[in-house]
């Protein structure tokens, strides 16, 4: 078991040239004390897409969830509770979708120092003038570097320079790949140098070294890297300063690894790094080899196959499986409502088109067609106003020989009555007329 002291930790948190500052540290600027074994530096990404939440984030779910010895299964769970964080921040805020974060994290424990990195914030171990680890960043054009299209001065000046790969997004978007190696080498007077991009515009690696290495108070050394900063950088810019004060005992060495979350939660452990190698130099940039010649930097060499799956992948498979049957149960469940409900229906529709089953087989035979009843009343309507319509015209043919029969009659009448009268003053005239002859002859004789 290794029991390593270290100096008060001293930490630089500057927003620089920048509106916002998207940088997040743990612990927080001035609050690290000699106790604190575990530091995070992350560098959000996403400009207005809330990259600062993400490294905020980062940060708290890393603190929240080291304690103890850290281990490529341990920093798995870390990242996968910070990707859960980020895809519930993200859906509380729709606008923040597509923030993400670099990280850079080291965990001083009984086995050494655990160093994990994603993106290309890096994290630095150095001895006297001896860059002994450096992280490798994830960059496109460092592949382009080690596959021969690119020289180390042309990806410096190349225009997509600044385009990371990799980084904590959530698990909605894509998974999440970690480098994490341990290292076992640690002696008193050793620095480990956490860092975002933006302290590397103010300072070349040569220059950290020599100033790290320089006489003066760890005070001193933060504070001249911050004035290169100041002048060159155009970022935001963070670090973590971090001095062995003592290093006893022996540490149980575990194989480095590329850990990997897949989009299940599953854990990918692949064989990457010998953390007691020393690497002088790094894969990004060149120096001078034993013999003279200009040699490219490059990272540690591959070792061992992983370890086999921790605990976590395990359980993490289990709780996959109970998911699953869960799921199929309740598929299980509503197919059999539906098929179960259909059935009943139709049974229910089948048994109100049946007559009632009085015991004995009825024989079903098609009715005849018969006509509707409302065609059948019209039909009898029609027939009875024609009846009227006759009987109608019959009276009204009667009635007419009749009136015709009493106008007869009592023209008959008429004239007899005529007759009558004429016969009358007839026999009048007649009176009157020897009337008047007797009276012709009497006035003479007067």
């Amino acid at each position: 078991m290794m029991k390593i002291e270290i100096y008060e930790p001293l930490a630089l948190h500057e927003i620089g040239r920048r509106d916002n500052n998207e940088d997040n540290i743990f612990p927080e600027k001035g609050s690290a004390q000699t106790g604190d074994r575990l530091f995070v530096v992350c560098d959000g990404i996403g400009g207005n897409a809330k990259g600062e939440e993400a490294s905020r984030i980062v940060c708290d779910a890393f603190r929240y969830k080291i304690d103890g010895v850290s281990n490529p299964t341990l920093i798995a769970d870390a990242l996968c509770y910070a990707e859960e964080q980020i895809d519930h921040f993200i859906s509380q805020n729709p606008g923040a979708k597509g923030m993400g974060t670099t990280l850079t994290l080291l965990h001083l424990h009984e086995n050494g120092a655990t160093i994990a990195h994603v993106g290309d914030s890096r994290v630095y171990h150095i001895r006297d003038r001896t860059i002994r680890f450096v992280t490798n960043d994830h960059k496109w054009v460092n592949k382009l570097v080690l596959s021969g299209d690119l020289t180390p001065e042309e990806a410096l000046h190349h225009p997509q320079r600044n385009v990371i790969d990799r980084a904590v997004q959530g698990r909605k978007n894509r998974p999440t790949q970690a480098d994490v190696n341990q290292i076992t080498d640690i002696q008193a007077g050793d620095y480990f140098f956490l860092c975002t991009d933006g302290i590397l515009e103010g300072i070349e690696e040569d220059e950290l070294v020599n100033i790290l290495a320089s006489d003066g108070s760890d005070t001193d050394k933060l504070g001249q890297i911050e004035k290169n900063c100041l002048v060159k950088s155009m970022d935001n810019y963070s670090a973590y300063l971090v001095r062995v004060e003592s290093a006893t005992g022996s540490a149980r060495a575990w194989t480095s690894s590329v850990l990997t979350l897949k989009d299940d939660g599953d854990v990918i452990l692949a064989e990457d790094a010998n953390p007691d190698e020393e690497v002088s130099e790094n894969k990004h940039s060149e120096g001078e080899g034993k013999d003279g010649e200009r040699k490219r930097r490059v990272g540690p060499p591959p070792v061992q196959p992983p370890l086999p799956p921790e605990p976590l992948a395990v359980a993490n498979t289990i709780i996959q499986s109970v998911n699953r049957t869960i799921v199929l149960a309740v598929i299980a469940v509503l197919c059999s409502v539906v098929v179960g409900g259909g059935f009943y229906l139709y049974k229910k529709i089948e048994k109100r088109e049946k007559p009632v089953d009085s015991g004995f087989e009825i024989e079903f035979q098609p009715k005849p067609a018969q006509p509707e009843k409302s065609d059948e009343g019209k039909a009898k309507k029609e027939d009875k106003k024609k009846e009227d319509d006759k009987a109608k015209k019959e009276n009204v043919g009667k009635d007419d020989s009749k009136s015709n029969k009493k106008s007869s009659e009592k023209k008959k009448e008429s004239q007899k009555e005529s007759k009558k009268e004429d016969k009358k003053e007839d026999s009048i005239e007649e009176n009157s007329a020897p009337e008047n002859n007797n009276n012709s002859n009497a006035n003479p004789q007067s």
